[in-house]
């Protein structure tokens, strides 16, 4: 079993292929038993996530690492399900290390600033050498078509290493990123 951290945004959208990767990836989490790591937010594809995990699976573990500015949703996810184990960090950098202390994989779907503050984060730590955690990036309709472009860009102006390629690996779809997990629970 792993835990598997899933950086998401806190808000709805009508596009169906987004909904349906978070449901595909709530309903993996579920069925292996593997603990959901996310921010506590029980709305948006957060929400969608942690909602499907609770409804197939009540034992599956939840961790919710909240920081003080958003402490209500926290508290709010701690009243709707007491098993779940959420804490709230004084400052966003304290709780990012929280997300990758309690994980064993982060994966990053489609998101706002918040979620692009965490990969680049993790990524950042990654290359320093304070994790070796997989970072997956899920690519679903091209929505980080634009970012990948400009990482390519910063190798290309040899502004950072070609070998930085190597510290995440790129999902296009669910069926990628269900490979990329097997793979890493049966290391």
């Amino acid at each position: 079993m792993m835990r598997i951290f899933v950086a998401s945004a806190s808000r709805e959208t009508k596009n169906e292929a987004y909904n349906k990767l978070a449901e595909d990836i709530g309903l993996y989490i579920a069925d292996g038993f593997h603990t959901y790591v996310f921010g506590g937010c029980v709305s948006g594809f957060m929400g969608r996530i942690y909602n499907v995990v609770r409804k197939r699976n009540e034992f599956c573990k939840i961790i919710a690492p909240g920081v003080e500015a958003y402490k209500d949703q926290i508290i709010q996810l701690a009243m709707k399900d007491p098993e779940a184990k959420c804490s709230i960090s004084p400052t966003v950098n304290d709780r990012k290390n929280k997300i990758i202390e309690n994980s064993d994989v982060l994966i990053f779907i489609v998101g706002g600033i918040g979620t692009l503050d965490e990969l680049f984060s993790c990524i950042e730590s990654k290359r320093a050498g304070e994790h070796d955690k997989p970072i997956l990036i899920v690519n679903i309709d091209g929505y980080y078509d634009c970012l990948l472009g400009m990482l390519e860009k910063i190798y290309i102006e040899g502004f950072a290493s070609q070998s930085n390629r190597e510290v995440y690996t790129v999902c296009n779809s669910f069926a990628e990123l269900k490979v990329e997990l097997d793979k890493i629970a049966n290391k």
